[in-house]
């Protein structure tokens, strides 16, 4: 799965989104683990 991460294209995407999709990612590998995402502030995330 990394190996076919680092052969696709690169992509731009808010920080909001990366972290979603690493969150989800992840919890599929832990699915016994809990975890709480805050997004504090009103401004646009920064893109990655």
């Amino acid at each position: 799965a990394a190996e076919a991460n680092r052969r696709m294209a690169v992509e731009y995407q808010p920080a909001t989104r990366w972290l979603d999709e690493s969150l989800n990612r992840w919890h599929l590998m832990r699915p016994e683990v809990s975890y709480r995402f805050y997004q504090l502030g009103k401004g646009e995330a920064p893109m990655l």
